[in-house]
């Protein structure tokens, strides 16, 4: 079903006052076959136009049942009744029908149909990028329309969201009607559609030849079981094509069934081997432009096997509710050609689905299923809180250390990079990059829930994630102060001083009010950046396996040479187990850096809030004052600010990769009402299982 906009459609019906009602009569009046092609196209686009037209007369509306209920619905029906009445005048008026026949038949005769039956609603560029720009323009762009062309037509005629709809919902009874005006008056009826049948035959002359070259591609003939060109279905396909036209121009007609079949049969595997490609993808890594090319060729085949069915219909098929079929696909792959919603969703689908795939693995690893593995969660998040003590000093020197900008930003890119990346070799947990990782996992297993009795299954993982999330909060808070305040009693032991001086240590200390500063915009901020940072280090996973990476670093030359096979397999393995966190941890460090430098160079309040390295930087200058110096009022709103920071660096990040997870995996609505009420059922009966593991 098609998205509505009500904000839109309440718009044009406010505009519908100041609006021109245009009159069937002098319409129909005014049709004449004598006319220039342009003014019968544009006579036809106004007789659409006064069938889309939203106004309703009393006759109107009492011609609507009471059943019809949404404003979609009752268009729909008013567009079929205003059809049905204008061929009822034209009954009636056989002078207008004569002229309306004539303009239609026309326009048939005289526009070339074979490039809207090969082109219309197909990719037509190269790539990805070069259709997305193509559609762009035309979207914001005007464009020349050859009046000779019938696929330019179809972009000018039907343009509107319904119209689609409104020609699928056609009752048979009234597309035999349009039939039979479109041969009113012909000298010889039997042919009027004969130039469609001609355009679809040369439209499979122009198809078989770009199938045949899109399917035999290396990147693609790469990733099926079976490599070879000669016995590659597209190059039957190809064969078989050609041969039907043959047949189809007159040559050997009693071959014509046999034809039809291997085109149908090549056809199937021609998507049978699609498939294969597709099942690489899955498990090897997508790219989008790879994913472009294999929706070209999906949407070329299943052209040519419309098409081939429609010029060969059997015993059983009904040639009319085809035709009408087939001219709603026409015109709604059309409008979805200028799109570029349409574009991106159907190519980014299977790629977010692949990152969302690799960082929700990863976040397997960051769940704890037993106490042993909590209590190993715990020990993990203390070593990162330690080390997180250190990354707070090497901020407050590079910093202070009166440097330009960027070199500010880069080397303090390099302290959180290094210590983010020192973290993953040694085993280390940062409770911030959890939540992204975690949601993730969690949504992936939301794939397989079929039945509400798997709920409590799903409510298990939730607490497993929450009370795994806590612990590792509780060791990275719990030892970056008490490491931070005992690095300050051996600095201060050493030079005399603290480290921070009393000025910078109230002021840092007035930064964390979450009333008086940024404190909350800039922890939302940074939530955002620990969400992006994981989707980068999937994306960079998916990139590394896609192009074979760790195949080619296994196979290498020169790491035989200089060690063995034996240490090449494990750097290769080594390689793929740890780029998505050397990803994830680059980017983050790189946007923690940078998002405060571009602040500054703009003159804008841009900042990050980091729970735990805000906690460092807390403890240090609550060890530089005394605690005489510092109010209570003061202390206490800078601990809020921390736990609104806590609560804020979690939850947009959290919130944002199960959203995107859940879209990825095509979760049904319907199940998160469901999800939710048991967790809070769980929560309410046993809520310290979501602190402590039983």
């Amino acid at each position: 079903m098609r998205r509505t906009y009500p904000v839109l459609e309440r718009a044009r019906l406010l505009l519908q006052p100041f609006s021109k009602r245009v009159n069937l009569d002098v319409l129909l009046a005014e049709a004449h076959p004598s006319k220039p092609l342009a003014d019968r196209v544009d006579w036809h686009q106004d007789m659409i136009q006064w069938l889309r037209s939203p106004f309703h007369t009393s006759e109107e509306r009492a011609s609507l049942p009471e059943h019809t209920r949404s404003r979609q619905q009752r268009q729909r029906r008013l567009q079929t009744v205003r059809l049905r009445y204008c061929l009822h005048i034209l009954d009636r008026n056989p002078e207008w029908k004569i002229n309306a026949a004539g303009v239609l038949r026309s326009i048939l005769l005289e526009a070339s149909a074979a490039d809207l039956f090969s082109s219309t609603g197909l990719f037509k560029e190269g790539g990805f990028f070069s259709e997305a720009s193509n559609r762009i323009q035309r979207k914001f762009l005007p464009a020349p329309v050859d009046v000779h062309d019938f696929a330019l037509l179809f972009v000018k005629i039907f343009k509107d969201d319904s119209d689609p709809d409104w020609i699928r919902g056609l009752p048979l009874d009234m597309v035999a009607r349009l039939v039979e005006l479109m041969r009113f008056g012909a000298e010889q009826p039997e042919k009027v559609f004969e130039g469609l049948r001609e355009a679809m035959i040369d439209s499979l002359l122009v198809l078989a030849p770009d199938i045949a070259a899109t399917g035999l591609l290396p990147e693609l003939r790469i990733r099926m079981d079976d490599h070879s060109i000669i016995k590659s279905p597209f190059s039957a396909l190809n064969e078989s094509l050609l041969a039907y036209v043959h047949v189809k121009r007159g040559a050997s007609p009693d071959l014509e069934s046999t034809l039809v079949e291997k085109i149908r049969t090549d056809v199937d595997a021609c998507h049978a081997r699609i498939s294969e490609v597709y099942r690489h993808l899955e498990q090897k890594g997508v790219s989008v432009a790879l994913v472009y090319k294999l929706e070209k060729l999906t949407s070329s085949l299943t052209r040519v096997r419309v098409l081939v069915d429609i010029l060969n219909p059997t015993a059983n098929d009904n040639s009319l509710e085809k035709a009408r079929n087939f001219t709603a696909e026409l015109v709604d792959r059309s409008i979805e050609t200028t799109k570029l919603r349409r574009l991106f969703g159907q190519n980014m689908d299977l790629i977010s689905r692949k990152v969302v795939e690799r960082v929700g693995f990863a976040g397997d690893h960051y769940i704890a299923t037993n106490a042993y593995e909590y209590w190993k969660m715990l020990l993990s998040a203390a070593g990162g809180g330690i080390v997180t003590v250190f990354t707070t000093v090497f901020k407050f020197f590079s910093t202070h250390a009166g440097l330009p900008l960027f070199f500010e930003g880069f080397f303090s890119w390099l302290n959180y990079s290094g210590s983010f990346i020192f973290m993953q070799a040694m085993h280390f947990s940062l409770a911030t990059k959890q939540p992204s990782m975690t949601a993730t996992a969690l949504a992936n297993k939301l794939v397989s829930l079929n039945h509400r009795r798997q709920l409590d299954e799903f409510v298990d993982e939730v607490t497993r994630i929450t009370r795994t999330q806590l612990a590792a909060a509780l060791g990275n808070v719990g030892l970056v102060i008490p490491g931070a305040l005992i690095f300050n009693l051996l600095y201060a032991k050493t030079t005399g001083h603290a480290l921070y001086d009393p000025a910078y240590a109230m002021k840092t200390i007035k930064s964390f009010n979450p009333f008086t500063s940024v404190t909350v915009p800039a922890a939302a901020l940074t939530g955002v950046i620990l969400w992006l940072s994981a989707v980068i280090g999937g994306w960079l996973e998916n990139w590394a396996v896609f192009r074979r990476m760790p195949e080619a670093i296994a196979t290498n030359r020169l790491l035989h040479a200089l060690f063995n096979e034996k240490i090449a397999n494990r750097i290769s393995k080594v390689f793929s187990r740890e780029i998505a966190g050397i990803g994830s941890n680059v980017s983050i460090g790189f946007l923690l850096a940078f998002t405060p430098i571009i602040g500054k160079f703009f003159g804008l309040p841009i900042d990050i809030r980091h729970v735990t390295l805000s906690s460092g930087s807390l403890a240090f200058s609550m060890a530089g004052l005394k605690w005489s110096a510092v109010s209570g009022w003061d202390f206490g709103l800078a601990v809020l600010g921390i736990f609104l920071i806590l609560l804020l660096n979690f939850g947009v990040a959290y919130s944002l990769a199960l959203f995107v997870a859940l879209r990825a995996r095509r979760i049904k609505r319907v199940w998160i009402y469901h999800l939710l009420k048991a967790v809070w059922r769980r929560l309410r009966t046993r809520g310290l299982d979501f602190i402590l593991p039983r």
